[in-house]
């Protein structure tokens, strides 16, 4: 079973049966989606569509109870909040699956998985006096105003540990979540700004120029939450893999059956 199955069968329901419209919905061939449909009824074992030779008619007893239950699967909503709102969603049920560089370790009902370490990168315009230094201390990023994430997200309070530490107080004149918005303001020359190395685009941020930091900011952890005892159908492990390729589902399962 595989989300293009669910998809050919949920598009067929949406189609009226029709397949040649719903190759032209799904850009591909009318046999091929015949194919995949047919392959997932025989992994199931029952027809989900009644058909008349080659063409479906309708909608099986089976198939009547299966499309609700594709079109949930299907369903992906995605959610943004802070860390603490996020692992309120996981500990209430009302999100599956949490991720988040803060926060989510400190849950005891929620077991956490990291999934990969980051660092923070300062970056400017190419005609800032920064650039072209080498080995820039905070003390010299802290000349300059400095725009950056908002206080609880993507790893900011390493950011504000790394200036506590070295005995330096930041000019941080605006603060967003979103790196998109403090590259922008970086662009029209409202300050230097600090991001997540991975948000910069070499082509997309073309007008900006990575600073030498090397080592200035500890490094990050985002993590994948799940609610301890929580039960994980197919689709969100294979979700979660898709995120986190070296998480298996055994690893994740054996986890969440630890008692809390």
């Amino acid at each position: 079973m595989n989300f293009q199955q669910l998809r050919f069968v949920r598009e067929a329901v949406r189609q009226n049966m029709n397949l040649t419209e719903v190759a032209n919905a799904l850009f591909t061939s009318q046999s091929g989606v015949s194919k995949q449909i047919k392959d997932l009824e025989d992994e199931l074992g029952v027809d989900i569509f009644v058909r008349r030779g080659k063409r479906l008619t309708g909608l099986t007893e089976p198939g009547r109870a299966v499309v609700p239950t594709i079109e949930r699967m299907l369903h992906l909503a995605l959610r943004q909040g802070n860390p603490q709102q996020i692992a309120q969603m996981i500990l209430s049920g009302e999100a599956d699956i949490g991720i988040s560089t803060e926060a989510l370790d400190r849950y005891p009902d929620i077991v956490t998985f990291p999934c990969y370490s980051w660092n923070h990168v300062v970056v400017a315009p190419k005609s800032h006096p920064l650039v072209g230094r080498t080995e820039l201390t905070l003390d010299e990023i802290a000349d300059y105003p400095i725009i950056t994430y908002d206080q609880d997200f993507t790893g900011r309070s390493h950011i504000d540990n790394a200036f506590a530490k070295a005995g330096v107080s930041p000019d941080v004149v605006l603060t967003a979540i979103d790196a998109d918005v403090i590259k922008t303001y970086v662009e029209i020359g409202m300050g230097i700004g600090i991001v997540a190395a991975m948000a910069i685009d070499p082509k997309k941020d073309s007008e900006l120029v990575v600073l030498n930091t090397v080592e200035l900011f500890e490094s990050n952890t985002t993590r994948v939450g799940l609610r301890k005892g929580a039960f994980l159908r197919q689709y969100a492990y294979r979700l979660i893999e898709m995120f986190a390729p070296a998480l298996t589902e055994a690893e994740i399962a054996s986890q969440l059956r630890e008692p809390a």
